[in-house]
């Protein structure tokens, strides 16, 4: 009976330990997760109102979508170094694919600036005539020098075409005068130092909301050269 008391004795230790081992080894796994950082989450919209087009002529555009290379085109925001590093930023992201905060900045611009319908992602069918934008970006990046200052640069192309289905698909012999170009294809850069001062990731987000601001004047100014070839295209080079 003696032994059999010890041995009860024992696993009765032996299970108070295992209890408190598991109690604390809940509180540590707890203590973990509550301490991770909160995720932020960041957007190439703005949300400042300015005053759209006052021409009462509604255009139709169609804002396809961009065209940007893998290594960008993620959710987290990435940090570029000249070594040839990058710093994926998993507590700070996008609210959605760098791709598609691309395509629904430029969009939204677009259709306030120009006083346009993006019938992309309107349900809109064919059957009239719309201004066709393909844009590609061969660089969209924050960039870390060894000196720690940042820099944005973006680097864009875009080719604008004007869809008519209404147009001949022939010239008339007897026609008076030639039709205009249909097709413009243009490019622009974007380049501005961050002061060291300001190296959190607000001001980064800024820079290039800016950068897509100038973008998107540049491209609603080559919409309008192709309705008037004496508009002057703003900040971009066509051809």
């Amino acid at each position: 009976m003696t032994e059999n008391k010890l041995l009860k004795s024992q696993q009765r230790c032996y299970l108070k330990v295992l209890s408190s081992l598991s109690v604390g080894l809940f509180a540590l796994i707890v203590s973990g997760c509550s301490s991770s950082p909160t995720p932020k989450f960041y957007s190439l919209s703005t949300q400042t109102l300015t005053s759209s087009s006052s021409n009462l002529k509604v255009r139709m555009i169609e804002v396809l979508p961009v065209g940007l290379s893998d290594r960008l085109n993620r959710i987290p925001l990435v940090i570029q170094q000249e070594n040839g590093q990058a710093k994926v930023l998993f507590d700070d992201r996008w609210t959605s694919t760098l791709s598609a905060e691309l395509r629904d900045a430029v969009s939204a611009r677009l259709q306030q600036t120009l006083g346009a319908v993006d019938r992309y992602n309107s349900g809109m069918t064919g059957g009239q005539a719309a201004y066709r934008i393909a844009l590609d970006f061969s660089n969209f990046d924050f960039i870390e020098k060894s000196n720690q200052q940042r820099f944005m640069l973006m680097n864009a192309t875009w080719t604008l075409r004007y869809d008519d289905p209404n147009r001949p698909l022939s010239i008339p012999k007897n026609a008076q005068t030639l039709p205009q170009r249909h097709q413009l294809s243009c490019r622009m850069s974007f380049y501005e130092e961050i002061p060291q001062k300001n190296k959190d990731l607000n001001t980064l987000v800024t820079v290039s909301q800016k950068a897509i601001d100038q973008l998107s004047i540049s491209i609603a100014s080559s919409v309008k050269h192709l309705e008037n070839r004496n508009q002057p295209i703003t900040g971009g080079v066509c051809s």
